[in-house]
């Protein structure tokens, strides 16, 4: 069931011609020991899960002529868990000025900076990434800090260049919804932030936003559907929506309109 080739033809000359090809390699891992499978044998008689590793994907566009062609080159690498750990986009095979490579690390991993967050079968966030060009020179990274107790991220940081850090926070309620967030400083040293307040009942929909400046936002839920019925601006302009017993939108009434007119009516 793994797809390994496909072509796109162009049959309007009356003989196929190529437009695009993409052939992909797979390497099959056995779960239980962590080996890679290549005898057709032991595939067929292991009874251990087995995942299957896209480690390369090569992509050709051609413009009717097989020969004439723009190649490009991805190759990944997994770790035990399955995830990926490196990504590697060769571009042109031919051009190693156009090859970038990501590292990435996640939670979990032995030596990592979660490494606790393993005995939480925590193991798929990713907590760092660094890109490089192909002569080595950093690109980019950046770093997330995860609690290892609710997989809350609670801060994340991003580097670009020469330029300073770039960090945001984040803040949760005792449900694990988002409550503060606050992003990166700026030349002043201040940070921008929300405070997210949620409906008391279900404790799920966002019904207030307060930002740094004061402003604020609101809107109301009908809880049967999960969907807003009022919603305020900043600004306090107010776009109210009715809805009948399957959910489905029946009239909307924009500022201009309220409290009593309608903009929108909808029959079914």
């Amino acid at each position: 069931g793994l797809m390994v080739q496909e072509r796109l033809d162009d049959l309007e000359s009356g003989s196929p011609a190529p437009l695009a090809d993409t052939s992909n390699v797979f390497a099959l891992r056995e779960v239980a020991s962590g080996d890679l499978l290549t005898d057709p044998a032991a595939i067929r008689a292991t009874e251990s899960a087995v995942f299957p590793e896209l480690t390369t994907s090569t992509k050709r566009i051609f413009e009717g002529d097989p020969g004439a062609y723009l190649e490009t080159v991805t190759t990944s690498g997994y770790d035990a868990v399955g995830n990926v750990i490196e990504l590697s986009d060769l571009g042109e095979p031919t051009d190693p000025a156009d090859d970038y490579h990501a590292a990435i690390s996640y939670t979990g991993a032995a030596g990592g900076a979660h490494a606790a967050c393993a005995s939480q079968h925590l193991i798929g966030f990713a907590d760092g990434i660094q890109v490089t060009d192909g002569s080595g020179v950093v690109l980019r990274q950046r770093a997330a800090s995860f609690s290892c107790s609710t997989g809350d991220l609670l801060e994340l940081t991003q580097v670009s260049g020469s330029s300073p850090a770039s960090v945001s926070s984040f803040q949760y309620t005792p449900d694990g919804t988002l409550s503060h967030v606050e992003g990166p400083e700026n030349d002043a040293g201040q940070r921008y932030a929300l405070d997210f307040t949620y409906d008391p009942i279900v404790r799920t929909h966002i019904v207030a936003i307060e930002d740094s400046f004061g402003q604020t936002s609101a809107a109301d839920y009908d809880l049967r559907f999960g969907m807003a019925k009022e919603s305020v601006d900043s600004n306090g302009q107010v776009i109210s929506t009715t809805l009948d017993d399957y959910g489905r939108v029946l009239t909307v009434t924009g500022p201009l309109q309220q409290p009593a007119g309608t903009t929108i009516e909808h029959d079914y």
